[in-house]
């Protein structure tokens, strides 16, 4: 039984890790989506993208939240094992 908890939780470590990875590449996107914007937007000309780029803004605050979620749930299985690990020697 330890065996099979031992594999989902690396399993489980392993799926976190690419889905953090995932969302930053998402977010470096976002980001130069957001870069893109506003040196795109010129005042004189009456050209402006601040709805667009507030909603990237927006979305890029999501991605972060998401990345932090996913680490932080790693370090709590990590901690987890560490700890089971320990008091089983």
């Amino acid at each position: 039984m330890e065996r099979k908890e031992e594999e989902s939780v690396s399993a489980e470590l392993e799926r976190l890790s690419q889905e953090f990875e995932e969302l930053k590449l998402q977010k470096e996107t976002v980001e130069a989506q957001v870069k893109k914007l506003m040196a795109e937007e010129d005042p004189a000309q009456g050209v402006y993208y601040a709805q667009d780029i507030f909603r990237l803004q927006q979305d890029k605050l999501r991605l972060a939240t998401e990345m932090e979620f996913r680490r932080r749930k790693q370090n709590r299985l990590r901690l987890a094992e560490e700890e089971k690990a320990f008091l089983m020697h």
